[in-house]
């Protein structure tokens, strides 16, 4: 299964790039980056925890905080 949103590896500056539906959304450098992301394509009301948890998003080579979503991705 493709999940919606991924999250590349690090970069050399501490980055992740990360796309949504096949679409590169930008570099994030925190959760906050990231959520604020998400917010814009689509998942408006998340926060930090609701991203950190998700199921939804691969995270590539690196570590997130386990957990699951049930959020309605459009």
């Amino acid at each position: 299964m493709v999940l919606p949103v991924v999250v590349d590896l690090p970069n050399g500056t501490g980055g992740r790039r990360v796309s949504f539906k096949g679409r590169l959304l930008g570099t994030a450098f925190s959760l906050l980056d990231l959520t604020v992301f998400l917010q814009h394509a689509s998942l408006e009301g998340w926060d930090e925890l609701d991203v950190g948890a998700c199921e939804l998003i691969e995270w590539r080579g690196g570590a997130r905080t386990p957990g699951h979503c049930e959020a309605e991705v459009k």
